[in-house]
């Protein structure tokens, strides 16, 4: 019995300290519009395509023989504003070459439309794209 109040004593200590957390089963963010900032743009991918409102985002990586680069580009869901941007970075074009159809992705860019930033996230909680 002592040893019983003892641990529940001591894991509501751990839980008052913030040391223990609880989780989140099942966490999904939805089917998420792109949105576009002064000098960045976000958007799931797949959430995107799976609402008729929902923007565009995405990259591609064009190569030649002698050079290769990449773009990012995107539509706004609320505003329908397009921006994007391009790099010949090595880092960023092989970001760029790493997207998936169920990824989030964020991009930035500078007062000449170079991207100078390419985030490519993946979780469980992101809507796959449906056909």
């Amino acid at each position: 019995m002592k040893t019983t109040i003892a641990l529940s004593f001591a894991a509501i200590g751990l839980l008052g300290l913030g040391l223990v957390t609880t989780s989140h089963a099942g966490l999904r963010y939805g089917n998420a519009a792109v949105a576009v900032f002064d000098g960045s743009a976000a958007g799931m991918i797949g959430g995107s395509r799976n609402t008729p409102d929902g923007g565009a985002i995405g990259c591609q990586v064009d190569a030649t023989a002698n050079s290769i680069s990449m773009n990012c580009s995107a539509t706004a869901a609320d505003t329908g504003k397009f921006v994007q941007c391009s790099s010949s970075s090595p880092t960023l074009v092989q970001a760029a070459a790493a997207i998936q159809a169920d990824n989030y992705v964020s991009f930035y860019w500078d007062a000449s439309g170079t991207c100078t930033r390419l985030t490519v996230s993946t979780s469980s909680g992101y809507s796959p794209k449906q056909p």
